[in-house]
């Protein structure tokens, strides 16, 4: 089979599958086709995102954006070649459907990480956090620039996002948030001190102002699971790690209302030559850190979740 296959087929073959719901049932999704999108899908480099208001999407490729209709009416394209290396994971649509946020993929291309944004009604494109510098040095001791990654849409419109930098051989790890225009960038005060490259999950609810990140403490009480950030009360709470307590998530959700945190640990891992599965998925009550409900047993490998807006 070619390695690329149609979009179309991708929805198609993820139709197939089916998602477990909170109460570890599995249940399989209906749903019905709109259109048929034909175009082509690559690993990492080709995808389309349906916007929030389900009335367009953004064809996504290193080169441009190109905004359809989803009747294929073509809206419009943005030329993104300036950027130094698309992570194309980390593209996102704005609450109101207008914004597409992304940043380079630095850990790949050691290149210093910038948030961008795509305006889909002026078709623009612009660096919210330029520092002006291009090339990562990662082994330095000191950084020329910060490295911005991971953006992420808060409830109220804003951008949330990591800026790691290096000084004097010790790394800062911070999360920052700002508005469309990449001004009024402010650390989230209220939010524990870390440091190192290992903290770079960010969730966020869709109707609550609730931010998740990953935890990494191996260094210190070897523990590592995730964190919850609530703005209304400026609280940061450390929530219940996986069953593995050794291995920090590599994905978090939350649910649409901010009650459920939803993570996902690593897919495998070879010990002595052998692929071992993990208990990889379990989900935690945010206002009730001790409790704890594992989905899935180690027979199963899990690729990706997602809350409905049902917070199934």
């Amino acid at each position: 089979m070619n390695i690329f296959k149609r979009i179309g087929w991708l929805v198609i073959c993820f139709l197939a599958l089916s998602v477990v719901a909170l109460q570890a049932q599995t249940v399989p999704y209906t749903a019905t086709i709109l259109n048929r999108v034909d175009k082509i899908a690559g690993p990492a480099s080709m995808s389309a995102l349906v916007a929030p208001d389900g009335t367009k999407y953004a064809y996504i490729n290193p080169r441009d954006f190109c905004i359809f209709s989803l009747e294929e009416e073509e809206l419009g394209c943005v030329n993104i070649e300036v950027v130094r290396g698309l992570d194309v994971k980390s593209v996102r649509w704005s609450p109101d459907s207008r914004y597409l946020a992304f940043t380079e993929d630095f850990l790949r291309r050691f290149v210093d990480s910038d948030i961008w944004l795509v305006d889909t009604e002026e078709l623009s494109l612009v660096n919210l956090t330029n520092d002006f510098v291009d090339r990562l040095e990662i082994s330095d001791a000191a950084w020329g620039g910060n490295q911005d990654f991971s953006p992420i849409w808060l409830a109220d419109g804003r951008l949330a996002f990591f800026r790691l930098n290096r000084t004097d051989g010790e790394f800062t790890n911070t999360i920052y948030t700002m508005n469309v225009e990449g001004v009024e960038q402010e650390p989230l005060s209220f939010r524990a001190s870390f440091s190192g490259v290992s903290n770079y999950v960010l969730a966020a609810a869709s109707d609550a102002m609730v931010l998740a990140y990953n935890t990494d403490t191996n260094m210190s009480d070897g523990i590592s699971a995730a964190n919850i950030l609530n703005f209304d009360d400026e609280t940061d709470t450390f929530v219940l790690p996986l069953a593995d307590k050794s291995e920090s998530p590599y994905e978090l959700q939350l649910s649409y209302d901010g009650s459920y945190l939803l993570m996902v640990g690593r897919r495998s891992k070879i010990v002595n030559n052998v692929l071992n599965s993990r208990e990889v998925m379990s989900f935690v009550r945010t206002d009730q850190v001790s409790t704890e409900t594992n989905l899935l047993n180690g027979e199963h490998t899990v690729v990706g979740a997602a809350f409905a807006p049902d917070s199934n």
